[in-house]
């Protein structure tokens, strides 16, 4: 196992420091998703609609093939759920890996289909977290999509996203594990 993190850290260097990177620039809509904790009775509350920039270095690996890494900011959204204050709000900071493979190149925009998979950073007002009692922590993020990329730069995703994190409140005996799906649409620039 050892040897083959290796050679794929040694590959990856190959590929950063001869490839000529590519970088994407995304403008994220989010739309109404749905924040549930594994808590039992807990059927989940709708969260309301966000944004969420993110920057990518991509690099070529083969022909039709996109390799990188990105991060986004998601800003704080809601919770659209009777009785919950407008101050309560949350939000996550993405690290992941992505691949983009474009297929059928001879059309006016490339489709392609992507995959996200990475770690991130819970986040959330002082009174999502119970008056800062709470300490949040981040968890595995994924994400599956399609894309239309122009040839002068411009692409657009529509993504499947999920995100996860802890919740917990030592005085209270809370520990939770809080999941967020969205679908999010993207507008982007890649040079």
């Amino acid at each position: 196992m050892k040897r083959y993190l290796i050679l794929i850290a040694l590959l990856t260097m190959t590929i950063v420091l001869f490839a000529k990177p590519m970088f994407q620039a995304n403008l994220g809509f989010d739309m109404a998703g749905s924040i549930k904790s594994d808590a039992s009775g807990d059927n989940g509350s709708d969260a309301k609609m966000g944004i969420t920039p993110s920057f990518e270095a991509l690099w070529t690996v083969m022909p039709n093939m996109l390799v990188g890494g990105g991060i986004g900011y998601q800003l704080n959204r809601g919770i659209d759920e009777t009785g919950v204050p407008d101050k309560v709000k949350f939000g996550f900071l993405p690290i992941y890996a992505t691949g983009k493979y474009a297929f059928m190149k001879n059309l006016p925009v490339t489709p392609e289909v992507i995959v996200n998979l990475g770690y991130d950073l819970f986040m959330g007002t002082k009174e999502f977290k119970y008056d800062d009692n709470a300490d949040l922590g981040g968890g595995i993020n994924w994400a599956i999509g399609v894309g239309a990329n122009h040839p002068k730069g411009y692409n657009l995703q529509i993504m499947y996203e999920n995100f996860n994190g802890t919740y917990k409140i030592d005085d209270l005996n809370v520990d939770q594990k809080d999941t967020y799906s969205t679908v999010s649409i993207q507008l982007g620039y890649r040079f």
